[in-house]
């Protein structure tokens, strides 16, 4: 499973203990991942704040 999907399911189903470590990683498509957490259902306001805390 792509790990953009991963995180837009973990964050969803609110598991800090598996999506805090997927935050940490490298290697995020953001489009990809913007779009698995919009078809996911996340608030915008869930999505700026995962979107600001990923590494660049």
């Amino acid at each position: 499973m792509r790990l953009e999907l991963r995180l837009a399911t973990e964050l969803l189903r609110d598991r800090p203990d598996r999506y805090e470590p997927l935050i940490a990683r490298r290697g995020f498509d953001p489009d990809l991942l913007e779009r698995a957490m919009t078809a996911r259902g996340l608030s915008p306001e869930r999505r700026r704040l995962v979107s600001d805390r990923l590494p660049r």
